[in-house]
């Protein structure tokens, strides 16, 4: 029996980039187009949460780092605001708080997960250019992260509030949400949207938040209580979803 012709793109895609099959949730010959196998589901098991602040993406940490007079750091010499970031008032809330950013690859797992445990209670979906977030990009465009697509989903843990901002790029044909199928991002969107969780949604660190439909960033901001609570460090690494963040 012949297959389809994207099944075959898939297998060539998954190939030619060595994509770990073991973890994805079906089989191979199962995703039909290259978008759905972006978007698979890791199979139940296979990557064990395995602290209460985790990782939230298979990626690499480009910057991390404290919230200083309300800028991040975007690459060494350039920096962004919060402000302009998030484009609410909730900004304030992240004075002198910390930053991470994740950069995803397009060979990377897709699937955005929260770092911890606790309650969405806001979602935002803030329209914007697609620039690429390659090197390039991120060295030579002014407030690359603020001026890009963005959807955020706000969380209120036991220790502070967190931002998990989903930055779009070229070739992120929507940005989707798995708890709320009311914001998708879209390049061609009217306006943003902001939304009022009532009641919140509970969330597990580790729980599925959404996906990207092809490689971006993520950088997730962290009010300054849960710093000054926790003592975390991090490093420009490779990581995977679901590993603890190291203690000192």
């Amino acid at each position: 029996m012949s297959l389809p012709i994207g099944s075959f793109a898939v297998k060539f895609f998954a190939a030619y980039y060595q994509i770990n099959l073991k973890e994805a949730e079906k089989d191979i010959y199962d995703y039909k187009t290259i978008g759905d196998f972006f978007t698979r589901r890791l199979k139940p098991g296979v990557r064990p949460i395995k602290g209460q602040w985790v990782h939230p993406v298979d990626a690499e940490i480009r910057d991390f780092g404290r919230i200083s007079d309300g800028k991040l750091l975007q690459v060494k010499g350039k920096y962004y605001s919060v402000e302009d970031l998030l484009c609410n008032d909730i900004a304030a809330i992240f004075k002198d708080g910390f930053f991470i950013t994740y950069y995803l690859c397009p060979t990377d797992y897709h699937r955005i997960h929260s770092a911890c445990g606790g309650e969405i209670f806001m979602s935002q979906h803030i329209p914007g250019k697609l620039w690429p977030v390659n090197d390039w990009s991120v060295n030579t465009i002014e407030n690359l992260f603020a001026v890009n697509e963005r959807v955020i989903s706000y969380i209120k843990t036991s220790d502070g509030i967190v931002a998990s901002v989903k930055v779009g790029a070229t070739n992120v044909g929507k940005i989707s949400l798995a708890y709320n199928d009311e914001i998708i991002s879209n390049q061609w969107s009217s306006g943003g949207k902001l939304l009022q969780h009532y009641p919140t949604i509970a969330i597990s660190s580790g729980q599925d938040l959404g996906c990207f439909h092809m490689g971006s960033t993520v950088v997730l901001l962290l009010e300054k209580k849960i710093m000054d609570k926790n003592s975390f460090c991090f490093a420009k690494e490779k990581v995977k979803m679901g590993e603890a963040w190291q203690r000192r």
